[in-house]
């Protein structure tokens, strides 16, 4: 192997020496180009995954609504264009998720329940008589499973740190809502005449006790603006006399007069709708900080990229130019000592430059003196 690198011509071995840093560079520059762009993707697909979220969190609260104006058709058969009409928006928020092309959601129907709600809704149109509390149980039943697949928690890379903490705020916010929604249902039933208040309270308090796990933990983990907010809401908003009668309810194991059962029903509508709100706005802040990052980091891809390529040219050039350069030297030196074996004198080499090939040049200039 010795023995045929050192036959091989001089300009051979230079190219060798001159394309071997260059395979490395190409290489390295690939390596690169795919690092930068797998985080592309997994910003691109924590993106999609929160607005596939956001549209569980909107299918989440529309059958929240239907579960509501479904309970009151039942109790008072009236309000049944109401029903109708979000009837619809539950659907249109099914369809867009049903397209989705995500295999975590490939017939979420199915696992989730929702593939009952046909007969459910024909049921309650025809007045079949079955209890409110079926009702009640099914579309909770079928929230209560859909929220499970919003709970996923987002991978952790050092990239998504500034993010992270967002991603994992509106999670325990998520997963609050529907019980809240359980228990504010309840306590708006146990309040109608000859209900079985105890038994009511005794089955929710479960209910309770996790909504305030969910509490406990999206204080937790929030980031410092979202728990104000958030206690802001309990302290100013239609939230706080929500709140504060379920947890004076539970304390006490006892429905009593403070409120009626519309009453009751019109106040915890407006707290709930504050906790979605801030639910919605959470997410809407998460989309807009993943997008900038996304953003960010495309923009980090491309100009990676052409950094990459141009670096690889200036190589290139730079290479191809030094090897061209030597080997015109070594064609001077190589004609100058040609004229000398011919017996010619009066060699002219300039622009030597230091080194090997310059102690060469003035040996043979030596020579060519001396002759």
């Amino acid at each position: 192997m010795r023995t045929v690198f050192r036959r091989l011509p001089l300009t051979y071995k230079l190219t060798l020496i001159g394309i071997i840093p260059i395979i490395f560079l190409v290489y390295f520059s690939v390596v690169i180009y795919r690092e930068q762009s797998q985080r592309v993707a997994i910003i691109a697909d924590h993106i999609e995954r929160v607005q596939q979220s956001e549209d569980l969190g909107e299918l989440i609260i529309e059958l929240a609504r239907e579960r509501k104006f479904s309970f009151q058709y039942a109790i008072r058969k009236a309000g049944f264009n109401e029903i109708v009409a979000q009837r619809k928006k539950t659907d249109s928020v099914i369809n867009i998720l049903s397209n989705s092309y995500d295999t975590y959601l490939k017939d979420f129907e199915k696992y989730t329940s929702g593939d009952m709600l046909p007969s459910m809704r024909k049921n309650i149109d025809t007045g079949k008589n079955f209890a409110t509390r079926e009702i009640l149980q099914f579309y909770t039943d079928v929230i209560l499973i859909l929220n499970t697949i919003t709970s996923s928690t987002p991978s952790r890379h050092t990239f998504l740190q500034p993010v992270y903490q967002d991603l994992l705020t509106p999670r325990p916010l998520s997963a609050l809502l529907p019980y809240l929604g359980i228990i504010r249902i309840n306590i708006f039933e146990a309040l109608f005449p000859g209900e079985d208040m105890q038994q009511t309270l005794k089955s929710t308090l479960a209910d309770y006790k996790i909504l305030n796990s969910y509490e406990k933990e999206f204080l937790a983990k929030a980031s410092p603006q979202s728990i104000n907010t958030y206690n802001n809401k309990k302290k100013l908003s239609d939230y706080k006399p929500t709140k504060a009668y379920i947890d004076k309810v539970f304390s006490n194991m006892a429905i009593d007069k403070t409120y009626g059962a519309d009453e009751w029903w019109e106040i915890s509508t407006e707290g709930l709708k504050t906790v979605r709100q801030q639910q919605r706005d959470l997410w809407l802040s998460v989309d807009k900080r993943m997008k900038a990052l996304y953003q960010k980091e495309k923009n980090y891809k491309n100009a990676t990229f052409v950094f990459l390529i141009v670096s690889m040219i200036f190589v290139t050039i730079f290479v191809a130019y030094s090897i061209n350069d030597i080997s015109k030297l070594l064609r001077d030196l190589k004609l100058a000592a040609r004229k000398i074996s011919k017996g010619e004198s009066g060699i002219e080499l300039d622009n030597m430059p230091a080194g090997v090939i310059g102690n060469l040049a003035k040996s043979i200039a030596q020579i060519d003196k001396n002759n």
